[in-house]
């Protein structure tokens, strides 16, 4: 400051006016910075809420947006579900349609083999039913015809037993042979052995002197059985053929031995 601004009294008052208006202006200014300081301070404060909002409301948004397009996707997903639904069935009932119609008619055949079965547990209940009255009959028709009087194993003392022998003949004399003999009406229950036949087979090689010897013998035994009548036909037979047996020994004729014979078996 120059001394002569230091003597002018006037100019320096007028220079502390500005500066006082100056600081008043500045005080202002700073109570107004204080101020926006304390608001700064309180949105400081309130800046992570505020952020929290901010995030929240990005979230709701967001949200909202993915809630959304998962309605879109949940429909679309149905729509899909359905679709496919459809398709499936179509193509089962495609495929499961001959199998249907094959079951249905193995049910129509299953229940006429029941039918069938029925009938046959029917006829054979019928069948069992009249076997068993004709069991019942011939039971019934049996004991009708059993004798009354003893069992034939039972044998009356005045009965003779049958006898069965076994009788070895070397040769026998035939004037005639037969497929169809009548062996068994002469006693004898089997024949075994071989046929000599010579070449005057047919010719009459038996003699009439031992024909007439057999036929009186055959004469007398019929006698005997005529006048025994409970003597067994079979013994009777037996004796008649170890007679003509002993005959045909005895008259043989002599040129047997000397004749060429065959051997076949007696059937």
């Amino acid at each position: 400051m120059s001394i002569k601004g230091f003597f002018n009294q006037k100019e320096n008052n007028d220079d502390i006016q500005k500066l006082k208006l100056k600081i008043n202006v500045i005080e202002q200014q700073v109570e107004k910075v204080k101020t926006i300081e304390t608001q700064l301070n309180r949105m400081v404060k309130l800046e992570p809420t505020l952020l929290k909002l901010a995030e929240e409301n990005k979230r709701e948004s967001s949200t909202s947006r993915t809630k959304e397009q998962n309605q879109l996707n949940k429909q679309t997903l149905k729509q899909l579900e359905i679709d496919i639904y459809s398709k499936v069935a179509k193509f089962i009932s495609n495929k499961l349609s001959p199998l249907q119609q094959n079951l249905i008619d193995m049910e129509n055949r299953l229940e006429l083999l029941e039918k069938e079965n029925n009938l046959l547990r029917e006829i054979i209940k019928k069948q069992y039913e009249q076997m068993n009255e004709f069991e019942n009959r011939i039971a019934r028709m049996e004991a009708s015809m059993q004798p009354i009087g003893p069992e034939p194993s039972q044998t009356r003392p005045d009965q003779q037993p049958i006898i069965i022998q076994k009788v070895n003949v070397e040769k026998i004399l035939l004037d005639k042979y037969e497929q169809t003999n009548n062996f068994g009406q002469l006693g004898i229950k089997e024949i075994s052995g071989q046929l000599n036949i010579g070449a005057t087979y047919g010719k009459g090689i038996i003699p009439a002197e031992l024909i007439e010897n057999l036929k009186e013998d055959l004469d007398e035994i019929k006698k005997k059985s005529s006048e025994d009548p409970l003597t067994d036909e079979s013994s009777s037979e037996n004796e008649e053929e170890e007679q003509s047996n002993n005959h045909t020994k005895k008259t043989q004729h002599p040129t047997d031995h000397d004749q060429n014979y065959d051997d076949i078996p007696i059937e």
